[in-house]
């Protein structure tokens, strides 16, 4: 069971990396980027999901709070993929300097 989702996530990790890599080329080529509609609470955890090795490495615990009545977002999954990687990313630099408590990053959705 184990060797079965670890296989899973490889097989998604690999078309992810697909995906930002012909994200990329579309942006050095100056071609149309691939929108579609996303289920933006999935995105976000998938996202998370493959940040946990650096969460963990910088100790900071996360902390997640989806609003489960979303409706899906239209955009490129991979340029959203990379604004929550550097929002994590830029979270995690901002507690670095954090030792008298834990660090708590909180991820969301919500509607405004």
């Amino acid at each position: 069971m184990r060797r079965e989702k670890a296989a899973e996530r490889v097989v998604r990790n690999g078309h992810r990396a697909g995906e930002v890599i012909k994200s990329v080329r579309a942006l050095v080529g100056k071609s149309s980027r691939e929108t579609t509609r996303l289920d933006l609470n999935s995105l976000i955890a998938n996202t998370l999901e493959l940040m946990g090795a650096e969460l963990r490495r910088h100790d900071v615990v996360l902390n997640t709070e989806f609003l489960t009545s979303l409706e899906p977002v239209v955009g490129d999954r991979v340029q959203l993929e990379q604004v929550i990687v550097n929002l994590v990313t830029n979270g995690i630099e901002a507690m670095s300097a954090i030792t008298h408590r834990p660090r708590l990053l909180r991820v969301g959705t919500q509607l405004e």
